[in-house]
């Protein structure tokens, strides 16, 4: 929990407004997290976050808590609206602010470069229509490289926003491999006195960081 307030914090003294604050994943945990404890360190962080921001006079922070792994995955319903129910009622006692939104899994999955889950539009609505019970926004989990047809249909479902990294980040690395080609040949050409080989260390740090497992296909 240390080690998570300390890189939250690192995060609103950078300028971010808005956090994701997911409390669903603990390697001391077989298995997963209660969603008891899940709520209760939720409420810890944001009122942690609260109270640094007033005395650093940092301004108004967004929050969405979530939802990656959960006895149920927060897509069992009654698990999804009993989780949301018990926080606001903890933020609501200490006068901390709500979510904006709660992130719900969909059915969506990511691995390499896409989308290998089953979107469920009727889960999709019943999470959103839970969420809205409770003035807040519904989150979807693993928006990346979604068809078109499937991000059209999200208004209409209640999904008011979705998360999304490894896509853009596809194409952040695809730009780095570009830019490595345009230095090797500013070195070949004469424009450049030599590489400076940035392609070699991220390479490294990226293999050596093994985070790069969990988008593998198991085949």
């Amino acid at each position: 929990m240390e080690r998570a307030k300390a890189s939250f914090l690192a995060d609103i003294r950078a300028g971010f407004n808005v956090l994701h604050v997911d409390c669903t994943v603990d390697p001391h945990f077989e298995g997963y997290v209660p969603l008891k404890i899940v709520t209760k360190r939720t409420v810890e962080i944001i009122e942690y976050i609260e109270e640094r921001r007033k005395k650093e006079s940092i301004g108004k922070i967004g929050y969405e808590a979530g939802a990656e792994k959960t006895a149920g995955g927060l897509t069992d319903f009654r698990a999804f609206e009993e989780f949301l129910k018990s926080l606001i009622q903890e933020l609501d006692e200490r006068n901390l602010p709500r979510p904006d939104f709660i992130v719900g899994q969909t059915g969506t999955l990511i691995k390499m470069q896409k989308n290998v889950g089953d979107f469920n539009s009727d889960t999709a609505q019943r999470l959103a229509a839970i969420t809205r019970k409770y003035g807040v926004g519904f989150k979807e989990h693993n928006a990346d490289f979604l068809d078109d047809e499937i991000l059209k249909l999200h208004p209409d479902l209640g999904i008011t926003a979705a998360n999304a990294g490894p896509e853009f980040s596809t194409v952040e690395i695809k730009t780095y491999l570009k830019l490595g080609d345009r230095e090797k040949e500013a070195v070949k050409q004469g424009r450049l006195r030599s590489p400076s080989n940035f392609l070699s260390v991220l390479r490294k740090r990226a293999l050596e960081s093994e985070r790069w497992r969990k988008w593998l296909e198991k085949n």
